[in-house]
């Protein structure tokens, strides 16, 4: 059987994308981390001391940096612990309101790249935001309207005053 909206939840395809998010952020972390290292190694083999100092800071800052995406991507190893996750699988009634932020990044009309960000909100007052690739957006979002008939779609500046106010009122009858 084919993978359509009709045999796929949101909450599957949602962890699909945290998966894949989580993939590209542990290959990511263990890259810079070598870099680091291996950069700070060929520093202080091949550079003067004064010279060799600075480089090692360098590196060191980058390893730091891939370091620190490593352990953020290895604490979510497990998307279905994700709260907003957990909440669509067993208590979809409670999330309220969902919206979509794309941000294309077009410098000099040039298009570098393009992200989305799938935001959802509980009636308890929490907000979480799972990132997922265009091309999986529309699915996605048909998914969503599907598995929570009861929740408001779309962002605006009322809805978000609202959800403040009481997210109870961004139920749909």
């Amino acid at each position: 059987m084919p993978n359509t909206t009709e045999n796929i939840s949101a909450y599957l395809l949602l962890c699909q994308q945290c998966n894949k998010h989580r993939n590209r952020q542990l290959r990511l972390g263990i890259v810079l981390l070598l870099v680091g290292i291996l950069c700070g190694i060929a520093a202080d083999t091949w550079l003067s001391d004064e010279k060799a100092t600075a480089a090692k800071v360098a590196c060191g800052a980058v390893a730091a940096v891939g370091l620190y995406a490593f352990i953020y991507a290895y604490r979510s190893l497990n998307p279905a612990k994700l709260l907003i996750l957990r909440t669509l699988q067993n208590k979809p009634k409670d999330i309220v309101w969902s919206h979509q932020y794309i941000l294309q990044n077009m410098p000099f009309g040039i298009e570098v790249f393009k992200v989305c960000d799938v935001y959802l909100y509980t009636r308890h007052g929490h907000r979480d935001c799972i990132r997922v690739k265009m091309e999986q957006l529309k699915e996605i979002q048909e998914a969503l309207e599907k598995d929570l008939p009861h929740a408001t779609f779309g962002y605006s500046v009322e809805r978000e005053q609202l959800f403040r106010a009481n997210p109870d009122m961004l139920y749909r009858d």
